[in-house]
């Protein structure tokens, strides 16, 4: 039996298609169709594939742009933070000025009082001074002494110094009928009796307290305060002013009402 080689096999199947296309319209028309609707297919699947790498590009665009406007608020995010520190610390540095502005004023204002208070000081040893030194040598007369206090008095207080005179017709303060002179400050209804003198001695003392008994049975009123200014006081005056609740002040200044 003779034997067929794939060779020939190959050679006798391509004669035999060849032949049935050129000759058989038929089978011609039938392998047409075939190889149509394969192509078709594959024209569709390369359009589709086509349609995925360009949608594909463009979520890789979208991607892009995102990734650059994320970057870009980012950016301003950092930048925003960046100007917060920085008025951060202007705050800082601000309030810190005020603070030491603050502590600067403060200290001003105390070397302001302790210098003040120096002054204050001085001007009552001048006073004092002066005071004694018109006393001892008839520098400065009684009258004027009590003026300047009680322009001292009237612009340290506010309160007006006003001149009591009465006359005390029985002689039951002094022995014999004499007018009674005080110096009065009003102030909350409450009288203040002041005793000025340029010198005071036990008998100023002693006369002091009878006309501040006068005042007050002649008044009807309780005198709280009786207050002696002098710069110079006889030891025996302050001794007896004690004993009489008097107080006693050497300057105008020291005097609070």
């Amino acid at each position: 039996m003779a034997t067929i080689t794939r060779e020939e096999i190959s050679n006798l199947v391509r004669e035999e298609l060849t032949h049935l296309l050129r000759c058989v319209p038929s089978f011609r028309h039938e392998v047409i169709g075939i190889m149509s609707e394969v192509f078709a297919q594959r024209a569709d699947l390369q359009a589709v594939l086509e349609r995925i790498d360009a949608q594909g590009e463009r979520i890789e665009a979208l991607r892009a742009d995102f990734n650059r406007r994320m970057g870009e608020l980012a950016q301003r995010q950092e930048e925003h933070s960046h100007r917060m520190e920085e008025f951060a610390q202007r705050q800082e540095e601000h309030s810190e000025r005020l603070q030491e502005h603050s502590r600067e004023i403060v200290a001003l204002r105390k070397d302001f009082n302790r210098g003040f208070a120096q002054l204050s000081r001085r001007i009552s040893r001048m006073e004092s001074t002066l005071g004694g030194l018109g006393a001892c040598w008839g520098m400065m007369s009684e009258s004027a002494f009590r003026e300047g206090l009680a322009g001292i008095l009237t612009e340290e207080t506010g309160l007006r110094v006003e001149h009591y005179l009465r006359m005390e017709t029985e002689g039951v303060a002094f022995g014999r009928p004499r007018p009674i002179e005080i110096d009065v400050i009003i102030r909350d209804e409450e009288p203040t009796l002041l005793e000025r003198k340029s010198s005071v001695s036990w008998n100023d003392v002693d006369a002091f307290g009878k006309k501040a008994a006068f005042y007050e049975q002649a008044e009807g009123v309780e005198v709280k305060r009786k207050i002696i200014i002098s710069p110079m006081f006889e030891p025996e005056a302050e001794a007896l002013a004690q004993e009489l609740e008097m107080e006693t002040y050497t300057s105008a200044y020291g005097v609070q009402l």
